[in-house]
């Protein structure tokens, strides 16, 4: 009799057991499929939902597979009504996913399924509107993708080895892909007179998504111009001529990209074109070519640290070259270019802009981020400049005009150190035009 009964009583347990456990298996709640709707976005779509009000909802889970086949759950709360199902490349119709409410014990009702279409991703987009075009000496990358796009792009060309013969792919530029139209221009060192070009895109996981090839791509090789071949034009009269000091226009073009010749004159030896004052807005100098151009760029060079010294104390020229600390201040950091066939109807061809605080991304910074002791280490270093690269696909002009828009702001540890009164000093200048 006792044996009967605590069999009985072990029967009870149990099937008390089995119960709680049949209980506690889904959470008896539904989510009416009314509550969510879906919007396809680039490389997945935003599930927007509204959660049943009951106290015991934790939260809302959704499972679905990506490109790979790989599962993805992606979870919301009553803190938002959106989510964010991404894992996509090429648009999809109908992605199949299921949907659930889960409690405070991670107990999930029984599931609804749910479709959804997905548009194409950054790393496909990136396809639709890009455009490999002729460059100057290189290429150029045209394109406009979608609003939040994203994932990487990866610009290679192949180069051929002169040597061997031997064909390469050479990594030219990564990028992340973001939102908008923009433009990337590729000058190669060893550009011949057509290049191969192979763009290749990846997910913002690391998986390869795409991959183009350009094939015969010309480019468009370019030439210094002979400083003979044109005439430098003054029409704001604001170049300082001062042969004590060497300074004046003439020496934008003596061929000393790095202050050699004024490394080796005296303290007072600028051998460097000064401007102003109030030079900016204003014209620099219009260039005067013997016959019309089809020009490809213009550069500024910027003097290297090879001088400590400057005009005495007293002089009018004292404060405009005052400890070097103004020299940070006499450079460009915006400017216009504009070019005409009869110097009344100007058309802007070129423009560059940075930020007017000077630091280390500053163009000119590498100029006076080492101390030129001997000139050695002058003739060992690479020039610093900017450069301004106009449109390929331009015309020919006879007149070139340039403007300051902005120079740098650097002012020290003591404001009066500054380019209070706006003067532009350059070392050099040149102008580049197409070789053929």
């Amino acid at each position: 009799m006792d044996d009967m009964r605590t069999i009985l009583l072990v029967l009870l347990l149990i099937g008390g057991f089995w119960a709680c456990t049949d209980d506690e298996s889904y959470f008896d709640v539904e989510m009416p499929r009314e509550n969510i709707s879906f919007r396809p976005i680039s490389g997945g779509a935003v599930m927007y939902y509204t959660l049943p009000q009951d106290k015991g909802i934790e939260s809302i889970i959704v499972r679905y597979k990506d490109a790979f086949g790989q599962n993805i759950v992606r979870s919301g709360s009553y803190v938002s009504d959106t989510l964010m199902l991404v894992g996509f490349n090429e648009a999809i119709k109908g992605v199949k996913a299921q949907v659930t409410l889960c409690n405070r014990n991670n107990v999930e009702s029984e599931p609804i399924e749910v479709t959804f279409d997905t548009e194409n991703s950054g790393a496909v987009a990136f396809f639709e509107q890009l455009e490999v075009k002729p460059s100057w000496n290189g290429f150029m990358l045209t394109y406009n993708v979608p609003e939040n796009a994203n994932g990487m792009a990866h610009v290679f060309y192949v180069w051929k080895n002169p040597t061997t013969g031997e064909s390469d792919t050479l990594l030219m530029s990564s990028f992340a892909i973001v939102g908008g139209a923009d433009t990337l221009a590729f000058s190669l060192k060893n550009s011949g007179k057509t290049n191969d070009v192979v763009v290749r895109t990846e997910d913002f996981r690391g998986y390869r998504v795409k991959e183009k090839v350009w094939k015969d791509i010309e480019a468009y090789n370019t030439a210094k111009l002979n400083t003979d071949r044109y005439s430098f034009e003054d029409p704001e009269n604001l170049s300082v001529e001062n042969p004590d000091y060497k300074l004046g226009s003439q020496y934008l073009f003596d061929g000393d990209t790095k202050g050699e010749i004024s490394f080796l004159g005296d303290a007072t030896s600028m051998n460097g074109f000064l401007a102003g004052p109030a030079v900016i807005g204003r014209t620099m100098g219009i260039f005067c070519f013997d016959e019309p151009q089809f020009v490809a760029s213009l550069r500024m060079y910027a003097v290297l640290d090879v001088k400590r010294s400057y005009p005495p104390s007293g002089d009018k020229y004292y404060r405009i070259f005052y400890s070097g600390l103004s020299l940070y201040a006499m450079l460009p950091c915006r400017l216009s270019i504009y070019a005409s066939n009869d110097k009344n109807n100007w058309k802007k061809i070129g423009t560059y802009e940075e930020d007017k605080k000077y630091g280390p991304a500053s163009w000119c910074f590498p100029a006076y981020d080492n101390y030129y002791k001997t000139i050695e280490s002058i003739q060992a270093a690479e020039p610093v400049f900017v450069e301004v690269v106009f449109p390929a696909a331009g015309k020919s002009y006879k007149y070139l005009k340039v403007v300051v828009d902005e120079l740098f702001d650097y002012q020290g540890f003591n404001p009066s150190y500054g380019n209070l009164n706006q003067y532009l000093f350059l070392q050099e200048l040149e102008i580049y035009t197409s070789k053929d």
